[in-house]
């Protein structure tokens, strides 16, 4: 899992997890991970958006890459 910052029209940005579920046929659903976020971060910390990916992108040592994350985003928003 991921959490990276995407713009939001109200507060700036908003944080976005981007998941790699254990069971890809039975992803955690939204009201699960709300549940979870809540339970352990503070109310500006839970995450507003959440997307389910089969990997995160990484760097030869093992980094993810979050700035390809954010412009995934940003290409998503730009095609909604």
């Amino acid at each position: 899992m991921a959490v990276v910052g995407v713009p939001d029209p109200k507060w700036g940005e908003t944080p976005l997890a981007v998941i790699v579920p254990r069971a890809p046929s039975v992803p955690p659903t939204q009201a699960e991970i709300e549940a979870f976020s809540r339970a352990r971060l503070a109310d500006t910390k839970c995450p507003r958006y959440v997307r389910f990916v089969a990997a995160l992108p990484s760097n030869p040592g093992s980094k993810t890459l979050k700035t390809q994350l954010r412009e995934h985003r940003e290409h998503q928003e730009g095609t909604s």
